[in-house]
């Protein structure tokens, strides 16, 4: 394909992340050779097409990884395995520069109008006090629940650290790994646990607030914890809640890149209950440690598994997810972690606003439409794709 070069761009952020080079080109009304079908996000009837060269590394980029967990007083009969077995995870293989933060299930009250009042809980079990509810769990936000609640205080016998985000091997002054503190749960019985949710509230909160949530550049990992799945109870379409559950976690994706803008990778995983082996929703699914081989197995408390809708958002940007029933906590959130180092997606920002995106190709390899979409200020673009920290990706779209 011949083409006039009349762009070029480029830009190694070493201190944040990713290395990008771009360059922008007009190529002729030629045929790619691929064979395959042009893939367009809208009509492709124009022939005035351009395309963009993205190069990646990402060697330098750092790794938040934020659980979402589940607090609600069901969790009570695995709490002290994660708490324990947490406080173990400080010697896993981590990539460089990574941090840790943890987060609530419970959600915020949503009005009629779609619009969220972060000021008033879902139910009346829940409290805009729990250190977790729109916040990373750090010290003020437990010593603001134990003001309103104190006969928790026993609940928390190890002092939260000072911030939300920590490195892996910090400590709280009694030498507690902030991650053990941060799980601590106060049992309160919130009824429902939607994780999907609440994460979305965050980073709106966030947002709100002017507030970005991760890193720029940064390889995002987010990691649901709970003994259900999405939503654990008769919530959608209630008073308070929104009218649906979300099937296609892009919006959730587009939220994320809106909120924290410039991070290099999103990608979810999970401390799950999962089905017994051979249920259509394993397949594909990528999963650390054993497989539940019967019903008993496979359950975890009394809880419904509604679906087991956390799975497929998990599957569809390579995250892998892990059992809940498990005697080995530290082992399995240890494993999540080293998964980390692989992207889930990749996140590119375009050099000019896109009509339409006809084909993205990675390492010259076509990517199927699935693969990829378009972000709401058409402008950026994320790729469902799996890459090695240290893999250089170049990246050809091609856009009108």
């Amino acid at each position: 394909m011949r083409s006039i070069l009349f762009s070029l761009l480029s830009v190694c952020f070493l201190g944040l992340g990713a290395c990008n080079s771009k360059s922008v080109s007009a190529p002729t009304n030629q045929s790619s050779g691929s064979g395959d079908e042009e893939v367009c996000v809208e009509n492709c009837s124009s022939t005035n097409t351009k395309t963009e060269t993205i190069v990646k590394t990402f060697e330098q980029a750092p790794t938040d990884i934020l659980f979402v967990l589940d607090e609600s007083c069901s969790m009570s009969a695995i709490a002290n395995a994660m708490r324990d077995g947490f406080a173990t995870i400080a010697q896993a293989n981590y990539p460089k520069d990574t941090q840790m933060g943890v987060t609530y299930m419970s959600t915020a009250w949503v009005n009629e109008d779609q619009s969220i009042d972060y000021g008033k809980v879902w139910h009346q079990n829940m409290s805009v006090h729990q250190p977790g509810y729109l916040r990373l769990v750090n010290k003020d936000g437990v010593a603001d629940y134990l003001s309103a609640f104190p006969e928790k205080t026993s609940r928390f016998s190890r002092p939260a650290c000072d911030d939300g985000w920590f490195d892996p091997d910090s400590k709280n002054a009694n030498g507690d790994s902030c991650l053990s503190a941060a799980v601590q749960l106060g049992g309160a019985c919130t009824v429902t646990e939607a994780g999907l949710v609440s994460l979305e509230q965050l980073l709106s909160y966030k947002t709100s607030q002017n507030q970005r949530l991760f890193r720029e550049g940064a390889f995002v990992n987010i990691i649901f914890v709970s003994d259900t799945h999405e939503p654990g109870a008769n919530y959608f379409g209630k008073p308070g809640a929104p009218d649906s559950m979300k099937s296609d976690p892009e919006s959730l994706i587009s939220m994320i890149h809106a909120n924290s803008r410039g991070v290099a990778s999103v990608k979810f995983g999970g401390i799950l209950p999962l089905p017994k082996k051979g249920h259509p929703s394993l397949d594909g699914l990528k999963v650390i440690g054993d497989i539940p081989k019967t019903d008993e197995e496979a359950k975890v408390g009394n809880e419904g598994t509604w679906d087991y809708s956390y799975l497929p958002v998990i599957k569809s940007f390579d995250g892998a997810v892990a059992h809940a029933k498990s005697d080995n906590w530290g082992g399995v959130a240890a494993s999540l972690i080293d998964d980390s180092k692989y992207t889930g997606s990749v996140f590119l920002e375009l050099s000019n606003k896109v009509k339409k995106i006809k084909e993205v190709r990675v390492n010259g390899k076509a990517l199927a439409r699935r693969q990829f979409f378009l972000g709401l200020d058409r402008a950026s673009l994320n790729l469902r794709y799996s890459a090695k920290a240290d893999e250089k990706l170049t990246i050809e779209v091609d856009y009108e």
